[in-house]
């Protein structure tokens, strides 16, 4: 079922602004049907876990759908629910989609990754979790991991940046909320992601890719929510199979 979205268009810009006691934490403001690729490509390594989904799929904080228009090109996926807490990304997401996939997307906002999961045990073959789970303070990522592992039957990719550092192009702390703090959010190390996903998924086949980066990042944006700046990290993709 497609949510309903348009009442929740770019003319209520306060409605899912970032706000860190709701626990609502967006990096842009998203204008109607555009930027669809603002986030960058599909990481080599995410795409590869991409092609081994099949069935029914979920892609939790989808946003504009860097991933989501990989997922729906898989053939062997039958239809991908594309989630996010703000539905001014879903919107764009729906909007760039061709009329071929359409029929095989399904999109939900208000999906709050702090609450659980409103879905069956096992309900999707493969779950995907990109670019946002370096968000969350430990212990909440612990929980959020434990919802991915029930909801989930087969195969579980979780791309998460670690070693992160952002600052102003002339060098100053940048914080991932407008106006916030750089101590805002808890910033994993890549040993310490790596020490914690292989204990939180004990059991499961295991495989791991890194990939360093470090440029500008948005050099061409006038948004002053999310103004050019700096980028130093390094993203690790996890490809679980139950």
């Amino acid at each position: 079922m497609i949510t309903a979205l348009m009442e929740y268009g770019i003319e209520y810009p306060g409605k899912y602004a970032p706000n860190l006691e709701q626990r609502i934490i967006t990096e842009a403001n998203y204008p109607k049907y555009k930027n669809q690729n603002q986030w960058g490509e599909v990481y080599e390594a995410t795409g590869k876990a991409i092609d081994r989904f099949e069935g029914d799929c979920l892609e939790l904080s989808a946003g504009t759908g860097r991933n989501t228009r990989k997922m729906l090109k898989n053939p062997e996926i039958t239809s991908v629910l594309a989630t996010d807490i703000d539905p001014r990304p879903l919107e764009i997401l729906y909007a760039n989609i061709s009329d071929e996939y359409k029929s095989k997307l399904k999109i939900q906002s208000g999906i709050n990754l702090l609450e659980k999961l409103p879905f069956k045990d096992n309900a999707f073959y493969g779950t995907l979790v990109a670019g946002v789970a370096h968000f969350f303070e430990i212990p909440d990522f612990i929980r959020i991991c434990n919802e991915l592992g029930r909801v989930t039957k087969k195969r579980l990719v979780i791309e998460l940046e670690t070693d992160v550092e952002r600052t102003t192009l002339e060098g100053k702390p940048l914080s991932y909320i407008y106006g916030g703090s750089p101590d805002d959010l808890k910033i994993y190390s890549s040993e310490k992601a790596k020490e914690l996903l292989q204990e939180l998924f004990e059991g499961y086949n295991f495989d791991m890719s890194i990939t360093p980066f470090e440029g500008v990042l948005r050099a061409e944006s006038t948004d002053y929510s999310v103004p050019p700046y700096l980028l130093a990290c390094n993203t690790i993709v996890f490809n679980m199979k139950k």
